[in-house]
């Protein structure tokens, strides 16, 4: 592992990425899962999150879970992060 694989791994940590079925979303949280993070995947649409975390399984083998929230609900995020 590199220096910089160090000093930016995320192994071990949970990143929560709100409107990550989108392709700007999408690409951050295929980031952080390639630094080592488990992800959720939070979107309105459904489909779009599990899609979306799918990939990021598929390109970076770390655990990745799609939700479908609206998140400008606060009862609707607090239902995602339970």
């Amino acid at each position: 592992m590199s220096y910089l694989d160090d000093l930016f791994s995320l192994d071990g940590k949970v990143a929560v990425t709100i409107g990550a079925g989108g392709v700007l979303g999408g690409a951050m949280a295929s980031a952080l899962g390639r630094a080592g993070a488990r992800v959720a995947v939070l979107d309105l649409i459904p489909e779009a999150a599990a899609a979306q975390a799918d990939a990021i399984y598929g390109a970076a083998g770390v655990d990745a879970m799609g939700i479908g929230v609206d998140a400008t609900s606060e009862e609707g995020l607090q239902r995602a992060l339970d």
